[in-house]
Order: structure tokens, then C-alpha cells, then sequence
């Protein structure tokens, strides 16, 4: 019996040392930025005028843009535009806008696309938040958005103008079964959205292809979607 008791705790002595052994062997994975609004750098070149709008080509410097509207820097009438395409993968994306501070610049994609967006909680997310300036000529490519209400791809609240826009793949997904309010581009819409396009797949219990709900005098025209706009059935809470 004592040969055997001593055998058990020589064995699981070894194994509690060659746990220890792989623990510090296994590189750990070092603190870093979570989310992009941590890596933000300054705007390339511009000064935010017309004839020389800022100028954006990087992730980092595009999540400045989220970080300098968030913090109350609304950029009313200051000109923006992409000059490459951007890969938002690896962080969580922070929207540009919130209720209180909504972007109300000039955003040009310049036929750009920004690629891997991710969002993966809480509420009001796209790429905007809320705007009430203009977001033209960008596409969004594997976007992946999980939400617990409000949601679009481009934006979640427009009071502005989203034009010639689309979103090429990706998922915008309600994580509350009986929440959602999604859009293709835009959750709700006050302004105007033309000449836009979806190809995401939608899945809350309210969702629509383009625009979930139009507002006041808000004009949707010459747009289409060809992703799939899914409406689970509502579970009991």
C-alpha cells in the first residue's frame, strides 16, 4: 500500500513538473493592442481641404480617424480620402462616430477596398457609427460584424450621404435572438444612400439586404443586394 501511495505521488509529482516544463517552454502570447484605435498614427499628408485632403493609406491611420471622431473631432466639412487599399485583420475595429460626436466630414474611398473589418460586440457598428457628412466610393471586403443591435456595413446611423459604396462578402450577424435592426450598408437611414450594393449575409430577427429602416424624407435609390438577408425565428426570453 505505501509502494503504491509513494509510486501516485511520484507520477503525479512528474507530471505537475512536466506541465510546468511546457508552460515555459511555449512562448506566451505578449500584451498588445487589441483593437486598432490602440495602433492609430498620424494621417499621411493633407491638411484636410479640398485640394488636399487627408490622406489615409494605412490602417493605423485610419483607425486615427475613428479615434479623433470618438473623441469629439467631428471634421465637418474636412475632406478624407484613401490612397490604398487597407487590411483591418488581426484587431477588433472601433466605428467611426458615436451618437454625440458624428462624423460630419468628406470620406472618399477612391475606389478602394478595406479588407477584413471586425467587430465583435456591442451595438451601432459598420465601418461608421453614425454620420451625417459623405462616405462615397469605398468597398468592404469579408467584413465580419457580430452585434447585439444595430448594425450596418458601411454605417449603422446615416443622416448624410453614402454614395456609390458596396460591400463585396462578409457576415453581419445579430447575436441576440430576437435582436437586430441590420442593413446590408446602413441600419437607418435620414439621409440619402445611392448608387450602393450588398453582397453580406444578414442574419437577425430584423434585418433588410440595403437599408433596415428609412426615416423622415431619407432617400434610398439605385441600389441592390445579392446577399442573403436571413430572419431566424424568435426564441422566448
Amino acid at each position: 500500500m505505501t509502494k503504491t501511495r509513494n509510486r501516485l505521488i511520484s507520477v503525479g509529482t512528474g507530471l505537475l513538473l512536466f506541465i510546468a516544463a511546457v508552460l515555459f517552454i511555449i512562448p506566451q502570447k505578449t500584451a498588445g493592442a487589441e483593437t486598432w484605435i490602440e495602433s492609430a498614427a498620424e494621417f499621411a499628408a493633407g491638411d484636410g481641404t479640398q485640394g488636399a485632403p487627408y490622406q489615409i493609406s494605412s490602417a493605423g491611420e485610419l483607425a486615427n480617424l475613428a479615434k479623433m471622431v470618438s473623441g469629439g473631432e467631428t471634421y465637418e466639412s474636412t475632406y478624407f480620402e484613401l490612397t490604398a487599399d487597407i487590411d483591418l485583420g488581426g484587431k477588433e475595429w472601433t466605428p467611426i462616430g458615436t451618437k454625440d460626436s458624428q462624423f460630419a466630414g468628406k470620406f472618399s474611398g477612391n475606389g478602394k477596398t478595406i479588407r477584413n473589418l471586425t467587430v465583435g460586440g456591442g451595438d451601432n457598428s459598420g465601418l461608421f457609427a453614425y454620420s451625417s457628412g459623405e462616405i462615397k466610393d469605398v468597398y468592404l471586403e469579408k467584413i465580419d460584424i457580430t452585434t447585439t443591435m444595430n448594425a450596418g456595413g458601411v454605417c449603422a446611423f446615416n443622416s448624410g450621404t453614402i454614395e456609390g459604396c458596396g460591400v463585396l462578402s462578409g457576415t453581419i450577424i445579430c447575436s441576440n435572438p430576437n435582436g437586430g435592426q441590420l442593413g446590408g450598408i446602413c441600419k437607418e437611414n435620414s439621409g440619402t444612400i445611392s448608387r450602393c450594393f450588398s453582397n453580406a449575409s444578414v442574419k437577425g430577427a430584423t434585418s433588410a439586404g440595403i437599408v433596415y429602416i428609412n426615416r423622415g424624407n431619407g432617400v434610398v435609390q439605385d441600389c441592390y443586394n445579392t446577399g442573403r438577408s436571413r430572419v431566424p425565428p424568435l426564441q422566448a426570453e
